[in-house]
């Protein structure tokens, strides 16, 4: 997308190509929610980026449920608020130099950004899924380092240097009318950008983190990292563990011991964290009530669904409702 005016059925048409769930509030449909350059660009399952340099002419909210993985932002102008992992946040250039924002993600979470009438956003945005950089892990230390990325959930900024503000700043102009070369241009620059935005986030953490070195057990690649991808997308179909363990032809005895064997945690624990983050998203973004989250998380009555959305959060679904709610300052 690549539009002097852009509504907020084309975000919403780039989400659903993208197969991503958002939600807009207090958006007048009929009216552009902002106007100038505004492009995105998938490379590959997993990588993309977007530019952005345009005036918000709405104040309006979306949430969204952001996958595991590492978003970064090269904010050249303006101010963006928004919430994630439960606490607020404020990113922009600091004292007029431009500052990169790193989002960490260790686990799907829900993330609120609102728009501002009025406020001129220049940023450049690159995502990329933990999956994604999880197939290019070669060696045992290439495996510890993304495990260390990934030990928390994040927000970290730095100023970085003149030669990877010049290399955002050549996405803003890449020529898409060229077509192939145009694509593969966009891609070098987003690689490099990335490949630099991981080793200054693996700086700044290690600086950060005095346990550092205690990283994850689960390799890339490893089977057992597998064994939770499978049991993610068999948790979209079946309700219990045995149907479970019968989809992946093992005793439901031998997968339980399997999976606590190479996560520390017990297969029954996983399941109910799975089931609240489905339906803390469907609160946040799909608008349901707690009695209906209550049910798709497995739960009968409400009040045993909100003691056990506390006990893993830290707040009540009302309370994380309105942490997503009135996100600015």
């Amino acid at each position: 997308m690549n539009t002097n005016t852009i509504f907020l059925q084309d975000l919403k048409n780039l989400q659903s190509r993208l197969g991503l769930s958002q939600n807009f509030r207090g958006a007048d449909v009929s009216q552009p929610v902002m106007a100038g350059h505004f492009q995105y660009l998938a490379f590959q399952s997993g990588l993309s980026m977007h530019v952005m340099d345009a005036v918000e002419h709405q104040n309006t909210e979306s949430t969204m449920e952001l996958p595991e993985g590492l978003s970064f932002n090269f904010m050249f102008s303006g101010q963006i608020n928004f919430s994630f992992a439960n606490e607020k946040h404020i990113i922009g250039p600091d004292q007029g130099r431009i500052c990169c924002s790193a989002i960490i993600n260790n686990s799907s979470d829900i993330l609120t950004r609102s728009m501002c009438a009025g406020m001129h956003i220049k940023k450049v945005n690159v995502f990329v899924e933990r999956q994604w950089l999880e197939n290019r892990c070669k060696t045992s230390n290439d495996s510890e380092l993304l495990n260390h990325l990934f030990t928390d959930k994040r927000v970290l900024h730095w100023l970085p240097d003149e030669e990877v503000v010049a290399k955002a700043s050549q996405l803003f102009t890449v020529n898409q009318s060229k077509g192939f070369s145009g694509q593969l241009e966009a891609e070098f620059l987003t690689m490099q950008l990335l490949s630099g935005c991981i080793d200054q986030l693996h700086q700044d953490l290690n600086a950060l983190d005095e346990h550092s070195d205690q990283q994850s057990k689960v390799a890339a690649g490893n089977p057992s990292l597998e064994l939770k991808h499978a049991i993610d997308q068999l948790l979209e179909r079946h309700d219990c563990l045995h149907d479970i363990a019968t989809a992946l032809n093992m005793s439901e005895r031998t997968l339980q011991r399997r999976f606590q064997s190479c996560f520390q945690q017990t297969l029954s624990a996983y399941v109910r964290q799975r089931r609240l983050e489905k339906a803390k998203c469907a609160l946040a973004i799909e608008g349901r009530s707690i009695g209906e989250a209550a049910y798709i998380a497995g739960y009968n009555h409400s009040s045993n669904f909100v003691n056990a959305f506390k006990k893993h959060y830290g707040m009540t679904p009302s309370e994380f409702l309105k942490v997503h709610q009135g996100v600015r300052h």
